[in-house]
């Protein structure tokens, strides 16, 4: 199966503050190479869905989501 059928962006992402549901920053290629023992991205991709663990977020599961879009405002304002 072709990497693009699983991967929309090439990109590794890390959660600086907050845990889980903190801000995410794309790595750096020393970090990469830090924890991937590779710089490039794809092959860090590839490593990390052969031998990754899932990790659920408690909001994935609600229900009902409180996000909101900066841009937007909250979602309960959004009319269709």
């Amino acid at each position: 199966m072709p990497l693009s059928d699983v991967v929309s962006i090439y990109k590794v992402f890390t959660s600086r503050v907050g845990g889980s549901e903190g801000k995410l920053d794309e790595v750096s290629k020393q970090q990469l190479e830090n924890e991937f023992g590779t710089s490039n991205s794809e092959d860090a991709i590839l490593k990390i869905l052969k031998e990754g663990d899932l990790k659920n977020s408690p909001n994935v599961a609600k229900k009902g989501f409180n996000s909101q879009n900066d841009s937007k405002g909250p979602a309960s304002d959004l009319k269709f």
